[in-house]
């Protein structure tokens, strides 16, 4: 899986759960940038995201993510660790 095709998938997966079609993922992304992003809506989202990708987050591991693409890191890692 490349880091093109993870954007992409994570893109699907945050249109989806913020309801938003339009909605456009780069690597510099922040939840800054994607309304309604906020910290209860992150939880639910991670909860998403794993369950997509079939990864697990480390507790404290989402906190430390600055952007889509350390979001996107740590995919990679965890699915290359399997």
């Amino acid at each position: 899986m490349t880091r093109t095709d993870v954007i992409g998938r994570l893109q699907n997966v945050f249109r989806e759960f913020f309801g938003d079609d339009s909605l456009v993922l780069e690597e510099v992304t922040t939840a800054e940038d994607v309304a309604d992003w906020v910290s209860l809506a992150n939880v639910e989202l991670m909860v998403e995201i794993e369950e997509h990708f079939g990864v697990r987050f480390r507790t404290g591991q989402v906190a430390e993510l600055a952007n889509i693409g350390q979001l996107v890191d740590v995919i990679l890692a965890d699915a290359g660790a399997e």
